[in-house]
């Protein structure tokens, strides 16, 4: 499995043409754009964690039944600055900066006691400002880059737009195209979780802030001032904003302190088994925190990936992944990623991700049925307790027993009541692999595509243009292979039957990734 997480050595463009094998429908034009983490070592030194690699774009322009490809390392300052030093001088999520073996005692403790450049690496996703494009981490940091060369052209930083400290990757967008996003405000009084929107200005004096728009919405504290909560992805409906506080939380103390106790970040995360999921409801039109005088709550577990989420009767219906515990981020340090080498030790065992429902109604109100299931819509299986006079205590209804993680869905139904779901699922016995499912939320049901020694990314829905029924569309994703005879190649999958339609081939390593977007022609 190590193969799959090697560092890419080459960037490639221009583009080049695969070979293709079947058919690409004729309607399918457009422009998948992938990131991820790339780079692994710079000079001597590596980093620690699979998520701290420097960022590549990657990109699959399909046209006129045809597909190619190109990639460009995201020339960040950290890039910049790892290269020119020849090695890792600026810290990422779960490794330190290399000491210069140039520096004497008294530099290295002067060094201490200054403030470290922090990384402006974005290695995590793409996003879309007006028509912009972006490479995006967990972090107040933006790189716009040029979306038919993948140039990297100039740096974002959120904070100078609106008073957002960091903010998530996983974004949603309304219909008129603005992006919504959660993150976190925190510097004066008590630490906030911000919802915001992004959107383009109409006016640029030379500051590139100023081409962008930002709104906060709304601002809620933070349940434990000193502990917020790690957050990847958040949902978002018609009239309401749905996030999560998890037992997965940020040790503020820990993270002042970092520069003198060379914490990395991942060291400023700790995993409170005894603490329970907390839900939160915002109104979008007014901000306010919906039944604020209650607590949806419920057992401790990790999402990283919320899957949709939509209104029904008085209720929010959500659907999300869930980890048992945190222990599944530290399987991608690198040392567990390479359990295949001859020799290696290390713990390869992917913890598996349950894909659950929790309903939480809206109307609370006047309840006083202490015991009684409050959930009144029909033929949805979860609870929600009133277990004391503020607390709503929450049991999920399991939608898929197999692994799921990466849920993504045909992006016309965010928000709204959905049918299907598409994702990615991992199994680490007898041996290491990986498929495609598609799971009906409804019926339950599945269909899985899988090939021997291939490992597909966190696919995409593409609706087919004037498709009635919801699946009709195609799914793609990028396959990387751990056999040497093997190529990589983009899949292209029917989103009725899960049945391949056509795969391009390319003589290229394809790195694994992250996240993505796709963009229509």
């Amino acid at each position: 499995m190590y193969k799959l997480f090697q560092s890419v050595q080459d960037e490639i463009y221009p583009e080049i043409e695969g070979t293709i094998h079947g058919d690409i429908p004729k309607w399918l034009n457009g422009n998948l754009y992938r990131n991820g983490p790339g780079i692994f070592e710079v000079g001597k030194t590596k980093y620690f964690h699979w998520f701290d690699g420097m960022a590549v774009l990657q990109h699959f322009r399909i046209a006129n039944g045809k597909v190619y490809y190109q990639r460009r390392f995201l020339k960040s300052n950290t890039y910049k600055c790892n290269l020119e030093a020849k090695r890792i001088v600026i810290s990422e999520f779960g490794t330190r900066a290399y000491p210069d073996p140039k520096q004497n005692s008294l530099m290295t403790l002067i060094r201490k006691f200054t403030k470290e450049e922090k990384t402006d690496n974005c290695p995590i996703s793409i996003v879309r400002i007006g028509n912009d494009l972006f490479a995006s981490s967990e972090t107040n940091i933006l790189h716009r880059f040029d979306g038919k060369t993948l140039e990297t052209l100039e740096k974002i930083d959120i904070h100078q737009i609106i008073q957002v400290n960091q903010a998530t990757a996983k974004v949603h967008y309304d219909d008129h195209g603005v992006l919504h996003n959660l993150g976190y405000s925190y510097g004066v009084g008590t630490p906030k979780y911000c919802l915001f929107t992004l959107s383009s200005g109409s006016q640029s004096r030379g500051d590139s802030s100023q081409k962008y728009t930002g709104h906060l919405i709304s601002a809620i504290d933070v349940a434990n001032t000193f502990h917020p909560s790690y957050i990847h992805s958040f949902a978002m409906t018609e009239n309401y904003y749905v996030f999560l506080e998890q037992p997965y939380v940020i040790n503020v103390w820990d993270v002042a302190a970092a520069e003198v106790k060379k914490l990395n970040m991942i060291e400023c995360l700790e995993w409170r088994k005894d603490c329970r999921v907390r839900f939160h409801i915002i109104d979008r039109k007014t901000g306010k925190e919906i039944n604020s005088k209650y607590i949806y709550e419920t057992m401790p577990f990790l999402c990283v990936n919320i899957g949709n989420a939509y209104e029904m009767d008085g209720h929010i219906v959500i659907d999300l992944s869930t980890f048992r515990d945190n222990e599944v981020l530290s399987r991608y340090f690198m040392t567990n990623l390479a359990f295949d080498i001859p020799g290696a030790t290390s713990e390869g065992n992917f913890p598996p991700a349950t894909y659950r429902r929790f309903v939480l109604p809206l109307d609370l109100e006047g309840q006083s049925s202490i015991g009684e299931n409050l959930i009144t819509t029909g033929n949805l299986h979860a609870l929600a307790i009133l277990s004391s006079k503020s607390v709503v205590n929450l049991t999920s209804d399991v939608i898929c027993n197999t692994p799921f993680e990466l849920p993504t869905i045909n992006t016309k139904f965010d928000g709204k009541r959905y049918k299907y779901v598409y994702g990615v699922t991992f199994q680490s016995e007898p041996k290491f692999a990986s498929s495609l499912i598609k799971l009906d939320v409804e019926d339950k049901f599945s269909r899985e595509w899988k090939e021997e020694d291939c490992f597909p990314s966190e696919p995409t829905f593409i609706a087919r243009p004037g498709g009635e029924s919801e699946d009709d569309g195609v799914l793609i994703a990028s396959v990387n292979t751990t056999d040497d005879e093997k190529l990589c190649y983009l899949l292209v999958l029917d989103g009725k039957t899960m049945e391949e339609i056509a795969r391009a081939y390319f003589k290229v390593w394809i790195p694994k990734d992250l996240h993505g977007l796709f963009v229509s022609d």
